[in-house]
Formats: C-alpha cells, sequence, structure tokens
C-alpha cells in the first residue's frame, strides 16, 4: 500500500510515462513546452476566455509557461473532461456527476466574492441552466490531496462579520475548528472549499447551488482512502446546511463510459487519467 509521497509519485509517474509514451517533451519539472500537448483538443475559444479572465495563471503569461502545463495539472484534467461538452448536450457529463437534468452552460475559473477583502479562489467550473435553476459548483483534484504543503486558514477577517456565516453556522464552527485543530484535514482543502461556500451563498439562495468535489483517486493507496474519509467527515459536517457531493473521477468517467464509448474522446482519457486496471 502506498504511503502519501508514494501515492504522489504514482501520479506524477503515470503521467510522465504516458507523455513519453506519446513522445512529448516536457521539462525536468514536468511541464510540457506547448500547451496543446497537455489537451485532448485545443481550448475552445470560451474556454480560453473564460481561464484569461481569472486570475490563477493557469495558461501562463509573457512566454512564462502556466499551471496547466504541468503533466500533473488538475485544471488540464477539468479541461480535457469537460471541454469536449461545451457546445454539445451536457445530459450524459450531468448523468455521470450525478447532476440535476435541465443545466445547459458550463464555465471555467469561475468566482464569487465573499464580501471580504482580496481574492475570492477560483472554482474550476460552474454547470449553471435557466435562472432560477440550481447551479453545480465543481472543485477538481488531481495530485493537490497528496501534496505535503500545509493548507492555508482562515484570517481573522473571516470571524468579525457574523452576517458573512448567517445560516451556516456549522461551516463556520468547522473553520473555527480548522484554525485551531492543525491535523483535522491532513488530505482535504476544506478551507477552500468553506471559502467557496461563503462566495455561492453570498450569490445564491441555500437551495440554489451545490458544491462538488471531483477528485483523481489512487488504488493501492492507503491515503487516498484517508483523503476519502475525510470528504465523508467533511460532508456529514456541513450537509444540513448547504448540498454537497463528492464524486472521484474513476467512477465520473466510469458512469460517463457507456455514452462516448468508441470515440476518440474516450481513448484519450483512457490512456492519459483511466487506465482500465485503475477502475472498479
Amino acid at each position: 500500500m502506498m504511503d502519501r509521497a508514494a501515492t504522489l509519485r504514482h501520479i506524477k509517474e503515470s503521467q510522465t510515462h504516458w507523455a513519453d509514451s506519446r513522445a512529448i517533451r516536457y521539462t525536468p519539472r514536468r511541464r510540457v513546452f506547448h500547451l496543446s500537448d497537455n489537451l485532448f483538443a485545443p481550448l475552445k475559444a470560451e474556454t480560453e476566455t473564460d481561464f484569461k479572465a481569472g486570475d490563477g495563471d493557469e495558461l501562463g503569461r509573457d512566454e512564462s509557461a502556466g499551471k496547466m502545463f504541468s503533466l500533473y495539472s488538475s485544471s488540464a484534467l477539468a479541461c480535457n473532461v469537460f471541454d469536449y461538452w461545451r457546445g454539445l448536450s451536457l445530459g450524459p457529463l450531468l448523468q455521470a456527476c450525478g447532476i440535476q437534468d435541465g443545466l445547459n452552460e458550463l464555465r471555467f475559473e469561475q468566482q464569487f466574492a465573499t464580501g471580504l477583502p482580496g481574492t475570492p479562489p477560483n472554482l474550476d467550473l460552474l454547470l449553471s441552466g435557466e435562472r432560477g435553476s440550481r447551479v453545480t459548483a465543481i472543485e477538481s483534484k488531481l495530485s493537490e490531496p497528496f501534496q505535503s504543503q500545509a493548507h492555508a486558514k482562515f484570517r481573522p477577517s473571516y470571524f468579525r462579520r457574523d452576517q458573512l456565516w448567517r445560516g451556516l453556522e456549522r461551516c463556520r464552527e468547522l473553520a473555527e475548528a480548522i484554525n485551531t485543530q492543525p491535523n483535522l484535514f491532513n488530505y482535504l482543502n476544506a478551507a477552500q472549499l468553506l471559502k467557496h461556500v461563503l462566495g455561492l451563498h453570498r450569490t445564491f439562495t441555500t437551495d440554489q447551488f451545490e458544491l462538488l468535489y471531483l477528485w483523481y483517486d489512487v488504488p493501492d493507496s492507503t491515503v487516498a482512502g484517508d483523503h476519502r474519509a475525510e470528504v465523508k467527515k467533511f460532508s456529514q459536517t456541513i450537509s444540513t446546511e448547504i448540498r454537497f457531493r463528492s464524486v472521484s473521477y474513476q467512477e465520473m468517467f466510469e458512469s460517463l463510459l457507456p455514452s462516448v464509448k468508441g470515440t476518440e474522446y474516450t481513448r484519450y482519457l483512457r490512456s492519459h487519467y483511466f487506465p482500465a486496471r485503475t477502475l472498479s
């Protein structure tokens, strides 16, 4: 069974092996030289606009490679899975994610202000429909849960305005616990998710949004199991206040497969991220 370091190494080596099998050149830091080498297809014009409008430095600036150039970029994973569906009926995709039917628009790198100073975190994806329908906000992860750097906590300003947490009292209790209990979440970036909740709650009513956590599983990894347990703990803590769900990318791909079987899209995703042996 793999520990944290071995799990992260497994992800990096799997992506490096994929690049080597396609004769894709990359730097010692495992960044491709051309973004197109890391994508199934060139970004749709609307998707490129979304990323350029964001501040996550995914595409890079002034000849500097952005985060999406990394072979283990979670935003590249999200683009490779979701950008294909832009302009198509989202029905199969929604079903695979367990999302209500009727949503027909997707946008990347969306931000929702909490009302506090500073830059709100970037949501990887937002799926929406007609006015009044519930939106689904998606946070995408690939290697991040298995990296060793500490997650950011909450600044004191988050607790100075009671109205910020009105209707989210359990979320506030969890935020306070994150600040005082260093090992409450070792793999899940729970603070980031709660900041997304604050922004979404300020923009929509509670029953108008759900937050979907979409993450990359690693078989035979003890810490992947620990991460899954932390996701469950997070969900159980806040589920009385907001709609929060989690799905692994592998589970989603398996559900999506019957609708796209035999396509170049499927063959690409299987070779890049989802070899048959990783599916349950």
